[in-house]
């Protein structure tokens, strides 16, 4: 998956030093929100739903 969204990605003209390739999904989803501004939309593709939802508690208000 990491690879077809990387060729994806540089096939747009996205400068490849723009992009990061992080494969453990709690470290993804904490940098995309730490590097986010008020706007941003985060995708996120997960396995362990569980660790990433503890993660999202941790900075909005949901239940």
């Amino acid at each position: 998956m990491a690879r077809l969204l990387l060729n994806g990605a540089l096939e747009s003209s996205i400068p490849k030093n723009k992009i990061k390739i992080i494969l453990d999904e709690r470290i993804a989803l904490l940098t995309a929100i730490e590097n986010s501004k008020p706007g941003d939309i985060i995708v996120i593709f997960f396995e362990n739903y569980q660790a990433l939802i503890d993660i999202i508690k941790k900075f909005v208000d949901i239940d």
